[in-house]
């Protein structure tokens, strides 16, 4: 496989979707490096919408100066990343990638101020004949001119007599290289690329006694490039690589169907390794990514992960004024949280993805019971899901005293309330957070201060109520 010397390249991008930089006094005739001349293919997935895409062209190379026209690359290319190695003796004089495309508009457009052909088809004999018509305008519709008429519209099919210059079936990257030497060689191509990346996706399922839970996690290949690639080795990196403002897209926005979902690919986790500051996978096996389509493969499978699951009521009591109107009642947050070490069961990096969590039935049958967002989670982190809120389980927060101590501190005292209706006791965790400088005067439970958090843990029985009061003084 060649290694890309990039030092030494002379990289030059030009040209847009509608303008094209003029050529050199002297362009040789193009040699087009069509796909079945690739080989060594890589990609390089991130996470959000960018690939690294590399790979050799086998190249017929010749003395002096040659344009090479490569077939089959992403259309949503960055020309400015382009990096090519010709090997030793050559030399990059110019590098710009094409994607004025072959279609119907821009044929037209290239036709404005000459003739075209309209086919009519007799009404009786559906005998056909070509009306010579001359191309007036183009702009917010077609103006001909057929014969001493002006004509608006296109009265027949449109035939053009010449394909234009610079128009393309397909997007291309254009190389002027002055070579050295004749004969086969391997060039080395690599770009950056948008309409590809991955993402990660979790399936959680929680044991019947809630303490336990299996994990499996799924990357999303996805690939909107206009193209597809064909056992290719696939590396994935996980981590937020800094991004300037993309650049400026060179052809007109395409079209994209809704990219299907293929199958679950079945086989051994990636290798993984560090990069700089983020994590690589490498998958085991060669890739093919059909153009629109998602593809999985798997990344991890853990079984019985620690988990605790809790309730949580969150306030922001009012301390600095009276309480107003009549309180309602709130339905605490069903979480789950999980260490990610080896104690836990795990003890891997966690890219960020959707989590999708289910639990079985008395019948034994999966269900579906909520989501939430993993953000990265090295080593020794920790993860808290929420699933939603518990049904059977009511908080609902009085202000029963407020007065003003001094301009800068009060005295407010409150009770909480907190019913379950379900058939099981339910631990609750209420976390209020007090603005200000606080200190609680007095307490009907146990709290632990927790930053500007007061916590406290209460265990409400099946059926039962309980409530907890507290006083607290707070300076501003």
């Amino acid at each position: 496989m060649i290694k890309f010397r990039f030092a030494r390249l002379a990289t030059v991008a030009f040209l847009s979707s509608l303008a094209t930089a003029a050529p050199p006094a002297v362009r040789a005739a193009e040699i087009t490096v069509d796909a079945a001349s690739r080989g060594n293919l890589a990609l390089t997935l991130y996470q959000g919408d960018l690939a690294l895409i590399s790979e050799t062209r086998r190249v017929p190379f010749v003395d002096g100066p040659m344009t090479l026209a490569f077939d089959h690359v992403s259309h949503r290319l960055d020309p400015t990343s382009v990096r090519i190695d010709a090997g030793s003796g050559a030399r990059i004089d110019a590098i710009s990638f094409e994607s004025d495309l072959l279609t119907p508009d821009n044929l037209l457009r290239h036709a404005l101020g000459g003739r075209v052909g309209i086919v009519k088809t007799h009404p009786t004999s559906g005998v056909e004949s070509v009306v010579e018509a001359r191309v007036l305008s183009v702009s917010g519709g077609v103006v001909l001119k057929i014969g001493d008429r002006i004509e608006t519209g296109v009265p027949g099919r449109l035939v053009f007599f010449d394909q234009p210059v610079g128009l393309r079936p397909r997007p291309a990257l254009l190389a002027i290289i002055n070579g050295s030497g004749s004969g086969e060689r391997d060039i080395g191509l690599a770009y950056l690329s948008g309409g590809m990346g991955w993402q990660a996706h979790y399936t959680i399922e929680l044991a019947p006694d809630g303490e336990r839970l299996d994990l499996d996690a799924r990357a999303a290949l996805r690939n909107q490039s206009g193209i597809a690639f064909d056992k290719a080795t696939v590396r994935l990196v996980a981590g937020n690589v800094r991004r300037q403002a993309p650049p400026p897209r060179l052809m007109r926005t395409m079209a994209m169907a809704d990219a299907a979902m293929a199958p679950e690919a079945k086989g051994a986790a990636p290798a993984r390794e560090s990069l700089e500051s983020f994590h690589l996978y490498a998958l085991p096996n060669s890739v093919s990514l059909k153009d629109r389509e998602i593809r999985q493969v798997t990344l991890l499978n853990v079984r019985g992960v620690a988990v605790a699951r809790e309730l949580v009521s969150r306030g922001s009591p009012t301390v600095f004024g009276a309480q107003r109107g009549e309180p309602r009642p709130d339905h605490p947050q069903v979480t789950l949280r999980f260490d990610n070490g080896p104690k836990t069961g795990l003890g891997q990096p966690l890219p960020s993805g959707r989590a999708r969590i289910y639990a079985r039935d008395t019948k034994d049958n999966l269900q579906f019971v909520g989501e939430d967002q993993i953000n990265n989670t090295p080593v020794g982190g920790s993860v808290t899901l929420t699933m939603g809120q518990a049904f059977d389980v009511t908080t609902r927060r009085v202000q029963t005293a407020f007065q003003h101590i001094s301009k800068r501190i009060t005295e407010s005292a409150y009770r909480i309330e907190l019913k379950n209706g379900g058939k099981k006791a339910a631990l609750v965790r209420i976390d209020e957070n007090i603005p200000g400088d606080w200190k609680i005067l007095e307490d009907s439970g146990s709290h632990i201060r927790e930053g500007a958090r007061a916590v406290w843990r209460i265990s409400v029985p099946a059926s039962g109520t309980i409530d907890v009061v507290y006083r607290v003084r707070v300076e501003r």
